[in-house]
């Protein structure tokens, strides 16, 4: 499984149907993890801090969601 796990991660990297439709890429998806992980969180509209850092969750949101 972790084979098809890369290959959707490569898919979802260089995926640009948003940008062509017309509609800003800004920041941009931002996702991370292993694909043995048993667990994965999905978060809408991650911050310039996210997108700069590459790692979901980063800023305050994250502070809230890991010790809040």
């Amino acid at each position: 499984m972790n084979g098809k796990w890369a290959v959707l991660g490569a898919e979802m990297r260089a995926c640009r149907r948003c940008l062509e439709a017309g509609y800003p890429m800004t920041p941009g998806a931002v996702f991370s993890g292993p694909a043995t992980a048993s667990l994965m969180l999905v978060g809408q509209a991650p911050g310039i801090t996210e997108a700069q850092v590459k790692r979901p969750f980063n800023a305050s949101a994250g502070r809230r969601l890991f010790y809040g």
